[in-house]
């Protein structure tokens, strides 16, 4: 009997995922992904081969995994511009995953709604009265829904769909996910029967979270180059364009909801709709990064957390009186919004301004609200070619412990400074911090601060915390769940990665897992001695290590590090000096990313 190499691999991957539910594979014992989730029950699993699946999908309401078995740079949906490619519509819960697939080439519908804020659909996700979980997906080059004409009686046309995802009475947990080149679709354009025409729609996402009693999440998500659609054209002399959709992410909110080691990058608003006559106002254009915004009188606590916002553009305004451009960052409107550990840098308005409007970075405030920032980098964005990082509005800033640029309103605070964070390259879009910088162990301790930084680095290295979404770090291991600390002395180098340390000083090495990812995990803490300037060089095969395979090993810790962390301690003896020794400590897990160990970032001792 004749045994292919799919149907090995089908029976193979059967067998690594037990038998406790029914696995269905995909093209092995369905021929299209929609075929076998119409065949499963709750519980199931669909295992999705390599390829291109030219076809739409719907959960159909089913708690299942729909998960690719070559991630997502291997396995790709494509819609063909029949519709959102995948759909989420009957109460999926969480338990409802879809995983490791490229979503791409969706087209969202046109809406026609007598609400004000009606939505046409999205082009990649589609989820409404649903809250599944999205993990380790690429949703990308999708087109948002065009806004509806609107309806007889009705005050605006409706507003064009978000180009990559929407979630609206959602509850969505959207991890690991890259949401990238999408275009929100065109604002409704406004008749004679009314005034007002449609917004355009976002371009990379629309979230309306807004379940009570939930806790959605966006964490390690990434939203880049997508554009906002633009505003509707006004029907009447006196009509209003519509406003551009915002570049990168559109969020409303009933209940909190935190954005955690997120980049939102390079995304441009979408430009205001014209005004149809002279007495008429043109639309705004769309925020460059994101509009955060509360459906509640009581302002909804919003946090980020070591995301950068960097690169975006605001919409232009559209032609008539009044347009303006729209913010290069963005705005966190009337919620209870708090940045720790975040870099706002190098977003720029859209154009034209009008005297008090449009801001480069970030604004603050508007109705009954709060805003908070502490451990950030405000720097380099612009309002028509001048700096421009932070306008408060209305009410009172709280900055601790930031780096801050050019700012307008009343802000109180402490540990600020007001001086260049020296990131790698601005201009590139690169705002990871030199060795250099002023904002390196320049911040303070911050109640739910995240563990970790953009790149998954662990906070804290070294004395203090740095400022902005990057924790630098010269030698930087395997950036995750694990850290290694050097201090002689009780204090640490300014450079972190090396310690220079004399005969009767105290040196005290810290391995610990601030998440406690590898508490159970076999431990081995390496050392190397080398002679400067020659520095140790890892092995090609694994760049997390910066020890050569002859590295001894100073410790060995069987049961492994958790939150608390393992010190090691003693008085650095007399005669042995003229030389410089490499430590590192690596965890063997198969939880690790490249699913055999994890490592931290290197320490050289300097004797």
């Amino acid at each position: 009997m004749r045994v292919t190499a799919r149907r090995f691999l089908a029976a193979a991957v059967l067998s690594a995922v037990g038998t406790a539910q029914s696995t269905l594979v995909v093209p092995v014992t369905h021929a299209t992904i929609q075929g076998a989730i119409a065949a499963t029950v709750n519980g199931d699993t669909v295992l999705v081969l390599p390829g291109t699946y030219f076809e739409r999908i719907d959960f159909l309401g089913k708690a299942i995994v729909v998960r690719s078995t070559g991630g997502a740079a291997a396995t790709t949906i494509d819609g063909s511009s029949g519709g959102p490619v995948v759909t989420f519509a009957t109460n999926e819960p969480p338990a409802a995953q879809l995983i490791g697939f490229t979503i791409t080439h969706g087209l969202g519908a046109t809406v026609s709604s007598p609400l004000l804020l009606a939505r046409s659909t999205a082009g990649g996700i589609q989820c409404v009265n649903a809250s599944p979980t999205i993990r380790a997906c690429v949703i990308t080059a999708n087109q948002g829904g065009a806004g509806g004409p609107p309806v007889t009686g009705s005050f605006s046309a409706g507003a064009g769909g978000p180009g990559g995802i929407l979630a609206s009475e959602s509850a969505l947990h959207l991890i690991d996910c890259a949401i990238t080149n999408n275009v929100g679709g065109q604002g409704g354009i406004g008749t004679v029967s009314t005034s007002n025409a449609g917004r355009g729609g976002a371009g990379g996402a629309y979230f309306a979270f807004t379940v009570a009693g939930s806790a959605p999440e966006i964490l390690r998500c990434t939203f880049t180059d997508n554009g906002g659609g633009s505003g509707g054209t006004s029907g009447v002399a006196f009509g209003v364009g519509g406003r551009g959709g915002v570049g990168g992410i559109e969020l409303h909110v009933t209940v909190a909801v935190g954005l955690t080691q997120c980049g939102i990058r390079g995304n441009t608003g979408g430009n205001g709709g014209t005004a149809a006559g002279a007495s008429g106002l043109g639309g705004l254009g769309g925020h460059g990064g994101f509009d955060i915004s509360s459906q509640l009188f009581v302002p909804v606590p919003v946090q980020m957390g070591s995301c950068a916002v960097v690169g975006n553009v605001g919409g232009n305004g559209g032609g008539g009186p009044n347009a303006s451009g729209g913010h290069g960052g963005g705005s966190t409107g009337p919620t209870r919004f708090t940045g720790l550990g975040c870099t706002f840098a190098g977003n720029a308005t859209g154009t034209p301004l009008a005297s008090g409007t449009g801001t480069g970075g970030v604004v603050g405030g508007g109705g009954v609200s709060t805003f908070a920032l502490q451990n950030c980098v405000l720097w380099g964005n612009t309002r028509l070619g001048a700096p421009s990082d932070l306008y408060v509005s209305g009410i009172v800033g709280l900055v601790n412990s930031s780096d801050l640029g050019a700012t307008t309103g009343t802000i109180l605070g402490t540990g600020n400074l007001s001086t260049d964070p020296l990131f790698v390259n601005l201009a590139s879009g690169d705002v990871h911090l030199t060795a250099p910088s002023p904002c390196r162990h320049t911040g303070t301790p911050a109640a739910n601060a995240p563990l970790f930084d953009l790149d998954g680095d662990p906070r804290i290295v070294g004395p203090a915390t740095d400022m902005g979404a990057d924790e630098w770090d010269g030698l930087t291991g395997s950036r995750e769940d694990l850290a290694l600390d050097l201090a002689v002395n009780g204090g640490y180098a300014p450079g972190v990665v090396a310690s220079t340390a004399v005969a009767g000083n105290l040196v005290a090495l810290r391995v610990q897992s601030p998440g406690g990812t590898f508490a159970g995990s076999f431990t081995v803490v390496l050392a190397e001695p080398w002679l400067p300037p020659i520095e140790p060089v890892g092995p090609v095969a694994f760049p997390e290590l910066h020890v050569t395979f002859g590295a001894a090993w100073l410790a060995t810790l069987p049961g492994g590090v958790g939150p608390a962390g393992l010190t090691l301690a003693a008085v650095w003896p007399p005669g042995l000096a003229g030389f410089a020794l490499r430590l590192q400590a690596v965890a063997i897990s198969p939880v690790a990313r490249n699913t055999l160990f994890a490592a931290t970032a290197a320490r050289d001792l300097i004797l």
